[in-house]
């Protein structure tokens, strides 16, 4: 929750901070803090930042959630997979627009 108030806040400081802080190394060594704070921009850029809507599944270290977007009310779809080990950083996050 801490990862998506950060998204939603919009601010690029506050947003490569939380990258820095919550991926995990082994998912920043394969795309770089810099791709992920990007990717993570862009989100709020088209969305406006996101509400949770509905939780649609959730295991130990995986989570599947419904957001809707502030600007457009679009749907979105967020899954997250965190690692096993403490202090369990996000692993993967897959971000989908529904149309």
């Amino acid at each position: 929750m801490g990862f998506m108030k950060t998204l939603n806040s919009g601010d690029d400081a506050q947003i490569k901070h939380a990258v820095e802080s919550y991926i995990t190394e082994e998912s920043l060594e394969k795309h770089g803090a810099d791709v992920w704070t990007a990717q993570m921009q862009y989100i709020y850029a088209i969305s406006g930042g996101l509400r949770v809507m509905q939780v649609i599944g959730a295991e130990e270290y995986h989570v599947v959630v419904l957001l809707q977007a502030h600007k457009d009310e679009r749907l979105h779809i967020l899954e997250m997979y965190v690692s096993e080990d403490y202090p369990h950083k996000i692993s993967a996050f897959i971000q989908r627009v529904q149309s």
